[in-house]
């Protein structure tokens, strides 16, 4: 019997290259269909690393979305996106992309309170009295405050902490079971889902700007919620209610 992996019409050349390059190969081509011309290539990218995985995933949609809550949206869609996975690609983000604004461009950053002079309360020169005629009354200038004694009130902007929701995945929820004896028959979904809640902020390096990126509970009118009342998952549905996901969503069906 011939070696399977030969199997097909591609070229046995690319069967024999060791995984390593056929990696390099997959991060080069970006094909999705690259995996299914083979079922030693399907093999060998799904047992890949996380790291390949997760780099895959950044490339593939790195030019279509430059906000980090696009690039989440759009990864967490595939089976591919494991825990480990997301992880591993939130570890190696550029910089550029570790932001949450459409625009990457767009920064809001308080601006630094100097003390300026324009910062305080113009004093008033006191006026040079004329020299007095004969009959002239010399009428003394007004006390003005000292400096010392004026209050300088100086407002500072108040920093807001934007939130940004992305969706979560259907296929989180698609097959979840009626939870066995323990009740842990649906533990993957419900540790990916409680790492998606704890995400922490992201802080922009010399600004004091933080902001927020959590899941939507309410994601296709409200559908996790839903799926997880269908199963009887009772932690799911917990961890749901306690992210704000409405009950009234999806025709009430939760």
């Amino acid at each position: 019997m011939g070696d399977k992996r030969f199997s097909g019409d591609l070229d046995p050349g690319l069967l024999t290259l060791p995984v390593e390059v056929l990696y390099i190969i997959h991060l080069c081509a970006l094909n999705p269909a690259l995996p299914l011309t083979s079922k030693y290539l399907y093999h060998v990218f799904k047992q890949a690393p996380p790291s390949i995985s997760a780099l895959y995933l950044f490339l593939r949609y790195a030019d279509t979305s430059k906000d980090l809550v696009g690039i989440v949206s759009a990864v967490l869609k595939y089976p591919l996106c494991t825990l480990d996975v997301f992880k591993r690609l939130l570890s190696i983000l550029p910089d550029e992309y570790r932001h949450l604004y459409p625009n990457p461009r767009q920064t809001i950053t308080a601006s630094p309170v100097l003390d300026t002079p324009n910062s305080r309360r113009t004093i008033a020169e006191p006026p040079v009295p004329k020299t007095p005629t004969p009959r002239q009354t010399i009428t003394a200038p007004p006390v003005l405050e000292q400096p010392s004694q004026l209050q300088i009130v100086t407002e500072v902007p108040e920093l807001e902490t934007p939130t940004r929701l992305f969706k979560l995945p259907k296929r989180l929820f698609r097959n979840l079971g009626p939870p066995d004896t323990e009740g842990r028959q649906n533990e993957d979904t419900y540790v990916f889902l409680k790492y998606l809640y704890s995400l922490p902020p992201i802080t922009y390096p010399n600004t004091d700007k933080t902001q927020i990126m959590l899941p939507d509970s309410n994601s296709y009118n409200g559908y996790p919620l839903a799926k997880a009342v269908k199963a009887g998952d009772t932690r799911l549905i917990k961890l749901l209610l306690a992210h704000k996901a409405n009950p009234n969503r999806k025709d009430k069906l939760a």
